[in-house]
């Protein structure tokens, strides 16, 4: 650090760790619950398991290792002011925050290739198909070429992390329009791939609980774009002082946000079976049934003349339940009808009727049953 900053002593000595604890973690283990029920959706409930579901496994891995290594930068000196920590630790939190910095450049792009993935796998046109290959062959050349300048900015590299290092490293000027480049197109590629999932996924949902689920996919989505934007932001006050550490604790969450919240949306349409099961097992454990009583009019023989016995009492009782059964196990349930059809079995509903008549002037009883079952169209399953 310039000697100028090291002589003042007016800074608080505060830490803003447990805020980045606290968001990074927090996200992270919501990233995380939202894969797991993905992950169980796709092979205990669909049978299946994609491509895409394995690059947003991965991109989850990357999440979790770096939220590792954010953990240990806290406990390096991120988020203090470096007046008041040892060089030692101070070295160590700039080695921890560049090792990380790598993790978070694939992971985000990787996240964004699992719903490009996605997106094909719902059958678009040959022009949008063409569209998200051309995509994600774009965020993984850029991110190959972002990687290899951060590992080559230096010919000695320890010399990024401690200034005591000797090394001829690119300018400060080159790095600084890489990182600036870098924030740009992440912004313009998180928005293109939001705009992409919700015009998708809004035009292959129908139903009312889709579009809500449309909905807070493009919410989770915006957070990462807001996040992507924040990243700039944090870059341009990082450069305004020599005080990397305090100052990079911005940046330090917003790439865990980021990433974290484009896994949520990624994953947000592959929970909805678990959701329909619920929903099913709720339905099929309540039946319902109506039952009417009514009595008919004396019965009397027009022919005969006889008029009918006040004892006579005859009286109908009409129950009716009706069964729905859905395969929750349709594509329809993952994200669209469009890979495999909505497959439901026939609505059975089933009307029993009995009519009892007691006549005292006959002195007999009559009895009879009928028992109807049949599956008529006007009862198909709406959702």
């Amino acid at each position: 650090m310039s000697a100028p900053f090291l002589l003042n002593t007016d800074l608080p000595d505060e830490s803003r760790g447990p805020d980045i604890l606290a968001a990074v973690i927090s996200t992270t283990l919501t990233a995380l619950i939202v894969v797991c029920l993905r992950i169980y959706a796709r092979i205990w409930m669909l049978r299946r398991f994609g491509a895409d579901d394995y690059v947003i496994l991965l991109a989850m891995l990357l999440s979790l290792a770096g939220m590792g290594i954010v953990i240990a930068e806290v406990q390096h000196g991120v988020g203090r002011h470096a007046i008041y920590l040892n060089p030692e630790i101070t070295r160590m939190g700039l080695k921890l925050n560049f090792i990380s910095q790598p993790i978070y450049q694939w992971a985000i792009p990787i996240a964004k290739v699992s719903i490009g993935l996605s997106l094909i796998r719902t059958g678009p046109t040959v022009i949008l198909r063409r569209i998200i290959q051309g995509l994600i062959i774009f965020l993984l050349a850029f991110t190959s070429a972002r990687f290899v300048l951060l590992m080559l900015q230096c010919i000695n590299m320890p010399a990024i992390w401690d200034p005591r290092v000797q090394s001829k490293c690119l300018s400060p000027e080159t790095m600084r329009g890489i990182k600036y480049t870098n924030s740009i197109v992440n912004v313009i590629t998180d928005i293109f791939v939001l705009s992409l999932a919700a015009f998708r996924l809004w035009t292959i949902q129908t139903n009312t609980r889709a579009r809500i689920l449309c909905v807070c996919v493009l919410f989770v989505g915006v957070i990462a774009c807001i996040a992507g934007v924040m990243k700039p932001i944090s870059l341009m006050k990082i450069e305004r002082t020599n005080d990397a550490l305090w100052d990079s604790a911005d940046l330090t969450v917003w790439n865990p946000v980021e990433l974290n919240a484009g896994i949520i949306a990624a994953s947000l349409p592959f929970i909805k079976p678990i959701f329909q099961r619920l929903q099913e097992t709720t339905a099929r454990s309540i039946s319902f049934s109506t039952a009417d009583s009514y009595s008919l009019r004396p019965f009397s023989s027009s022919n005969s003349g006889r008029r009918a016995s006040k004892y006579f009492s005859p009286q109908i009782q009409t129950k009716i339940s009706a069964r729905c059964r859905r395969n929750p196990d349709s594509w329809m349930s993952n994200i669209s009808n469009v890979e495999r059809g909505a497959e439901n079995i026939p609505n059975e509903i089933t009307r029993t009727t009995v009519v009892t008549v007691d006549s005292t002037a006959q002195g007999r009883s009559m009895a009879s049953s009928a028992q109807q079952s049949f599956f008529p169209q006007a009862f198909e399953d709406k959702q």
